[in-house]
């Protein structure tokens, strides 16, 4: 996780979440603000780029990316509340992936992006609504509410900004 942490550093417009369990940090994604670096696959100023979305190897396959995205609607309203779209691009075979992101709610958006490096890339997205009708998990902002009805017993706890 290092290499991304140290890019990321870098770039002024990214914002960085960590996500725990409990105490422990098991995964990180951020937000990508740039428009310049996003423009091939975000489409406006109220846009953001879901960007090097992890889960430590060790413990996938238990949910914590799932409930992670679920919170996203939340984390994304709590951090940049004049943003209302979160557009990502997967590898066009990685089914697994794919799969998951529609389950919280991503849409296909049909574009694909042949410029990235590892190959070409559907663009997904998620409109979020611009007033909050369900707190998804508690995060580390102390926000809490019920866990919306699709979402898991929450195994990701919470993500937070990291400082």
């Amino acid at each position: 996780m290092a290499q991304v942490l140290s890019r990321a550093r870098r770039k002024a417009d990214v914002r960085e979440m960590v996500i725990l369990r409990g105490r422990a940090a098991v995964g990180y994604f951020q937000f990508n603000l740039c428009a310049r670096e996003i423009a091939h696959y975000c489409a406006g100023p109220t846009s953001c780029g879901l960007e090097a979305m992890m889960v430590d190897r060790r413990l996938q396959a238990q949910g914590i990316g799932y409930g992670a995205l679920c919170q996203l609607p939340e984390v994304l309203r709590a951090h940049l509340p004049h943003h209302d779209q979160i557009r990502l691009t997967v590898n066009v075979s990685n089914r697994p992936a794919q799969k998951l992101y529609v389950r919280c709610g991503f849409v296909d958006t049909g574009a694909v992006y042949e410029g990235a490096p590892s190959g070409p890339q559907h663009v997904y997205s998620l409109t979020i609504a611009t007033h909050a009708s369900t707190s998804i998990a508690a995060s580390s902002t102390g926000q809490g509410g019920r866990p919306a009805p699709e979402a898991p017993a929450d195994p990701c706890r919470s993500v937070r900004r990291r400082s």
